[in-house]
């Protein structure tokens, strides 16, 4: 009877992330709708959005990886995108993994779009519609694999059947709003679908480990090779079960002739050759599109090591990974703690994480990600949290779980409103912040937020040759609400335009002063 219930609490907890999934489509139709701040969600735009969407679409309607049909509609910005000399394709330097799982929902929608419309050439805004669900439903999938895994991770440590139900449960739950997973979900690139990969692959893995089952290690390798087509440097965690299986060979509790039977080189042989079948087509595209197997398509200056922005990538409050979403402090937290009573498993992981930190701190131009909210270059790495968090919670008491929930709802709060401040421009999206756009504000949010629409009043006034009004109500809005950046820059543009010398070297003064307290 016990495990029956224990199967129905499974079931609907799996059910309910599809029901999660049906809102978020929802709730994604409803925010793009109200153009929340003042810009459509569902829009192909950008450098990763359009190479991502090109690819897709060329491969559905032209059956090829030359992009110029697509590009000449999307217009990409240019970066990374021009010609190359020696086969006359423009470039592609993204990895190919979320163009390749999109072309259904984009088939999908083309279906629909000339059902209902007449537009049958892929670009019609239903099937852009059609593609953002399909992030959704990536989510939901990754979600669910990850939810399977903490739950096994629970059972194995012991936890008992209900304990590791709803701790893998609300750790799952809870990425969404504490950590930028949520915010990614809403965002027509790869990030979703490497953390589906993460997940499915940690998942496979975790259940064939100790096992020579020849369908679970080809699983396995597909898994591991759909992480390197979806984000190339998280094949890195690849590193881990190599790791495992020669710690099981060099082990002296079992004999290495035993260790390498026919069974074990079978299984771990259909891996390896999965996992090179799989990624094939990444290099066939690069040879057709560079003319080469293997390059960095983003050139051979893209990455410098040692990664000088190492530490930048996890404090630095211009979108550093612990100060933008600081559960994932906790969860490395956990996973220090898991190394030191299964070093080669968990030790792994923590050494996974801190290799993906390092590779992001490698780009010497783009560690921050640039428009981006948080370490978005490292939510493929939030399953591998989410095991650290799930690991802490599993070896707590019912008391500290409840201290660890009320943390982790702080934690969600601060990363939520964090989101907001960022999709309504309330912070800058590539500098660092001060001390009152990483905490204050959000301790004052209607503060703030009364003093961003102000702005935005002083703007369109200053836009439409009315500087004194822009003054006026800038002004009025630095009484009641504070400074911050861009009203004073607001400001200085107003009193330059309206001829007030006097005021406009004190609002210089008052930026500069600003911009001087800016932190790490």
């Amino acid at each position: 009877m016990r495990i029956l219930k224990a199967n129905a609490r499974h079931q609907w907890m799996v059910l309910s992330f599809w029901v999660l999934g049906a809102i978020l489509v929802a709730v994604l139709f409803k925010v793009d709708a109200a153009h929340l701040g003042e810009r459509a969600i569902m829009k192909i735009t950008g450098a990763d959005p359009v190479a991502y969407y090109a690819n897709a679409h060329s491969l559905l309607f032209d059956f090829d990886f030359n992009l110029a049909n697509q590009f000449g509609v999307l217009k990409p910005l240019p970066e990374w995108f021009r010609v190359v000399p020696n086969t006359g394709l423009p470039g592609s330097p993204f990895a190919l993994g979320f163009s390749l799982v999109e072309i259904p929902f984009l088939f999908a929608g083309n279906i629909i779009a000339s059902m209902s419309t007449g537009q049958a050439d892929g670009y019609s805004q239903i099937c852009i519609d059609s593609y953002f669900v399909g992030i959704i439903c990536f989510l939901i999938i990754g979600l669910i694999f990850l939810f399977k895994l903490l739950r096994k991770i629970g059972i194995e440590a012991g936890a008992g059947l209900s304990t590791s139900d709803w701790v893998a449960y609300g750790v799952t739950l809870g990425l969404l709003p504490a950590s930028n997973v949520g915010y990614y979900a809403f965002s027509p690139m790869s990030h979703i679908v490497a953390f589906m990969a993460v997940s499915m692959f940690f998942f496979v893995w975790w259940g064939v480990k100790d096992t020579d089952s020849l369908k679970g290690w080809l699983l396995c390798g597909l898994s591991g090779g759909f992480v390197f087509l979806c984000r190339w440097q998280a094949v890195l965690y690849l590193l881990i079960p190599i790791a495992y299986e020669l710690h099981r060979l060099s082990s002296q509790e079992g004999d290495r002739g035993a260790n390498l039977r026919k069974p074990w080189l079978a299984s771990r042989a259909t891996c390896v050759l999965t996992f090179i079948l799989t990624i094939l087509i990444q290099f066939v595209q690069w040879k057709i599109i560079y003319g080469n197997f293997f390059l960095v398509p983003q050139g051979d200056a893209f990455m410098e090591f040692p990664p000088r922005h190492f530490f930048h990538v996890m404090f630095s409050s211009e979108h550093g990974w612990f100060v933008w979403t600081p559960i994932v402090l906790i969860g490395v937290v956990g996973l220090v703690l898991a190394s030191s009573k299964k070093p080669i498993v968990y030790g792994g992981l923590l050494l996974g994480v801190f290799l993906q930190v390092g590779v992001a701190g490698a780009l010497p131009k783009h560690w921050h990600g640039y428009d981006s909210f948080g370490a978005r270059i490292l939510v493929c790495s939030m399953p591998v949290i989410a095991i650290g968090l799930a690991f802490l919670l599993f070896h707590v008491s019912r008391r500290m779980r409840l201290v660890f929930l009320g943390i982790g709802l702080l934690c969600s709060v601060y990363t939520m409103l964090f989101a907001l401040q960022y999709r309504l421009d309330m912070v800058p999206h590539t500098d660092r912040l001060t001390w009152q756009e990483l905490i204050g504000d959000k301790l004052t949010f209607n503060r703030a937020l009364q003093r961003r629409n102000a702005f935005l009043s002083a703007q369109t006034e200053l836009n439409s040759s009315q500087p004194q009004n822009a003054i006026r109500i800038a002004e009025a809005a630095q009484l009641n609400y504070g400074s911050d950046r861009r009203l004073l820059e607001c400001l200085l543009k107003a009193y330059e335009v309206n001829g007030d010398s006097s005021k406009q070297m004190q609002a210089r003064e008052q930026l500069q002063q600003l911009m001087e307290r800016r932190i790490f």
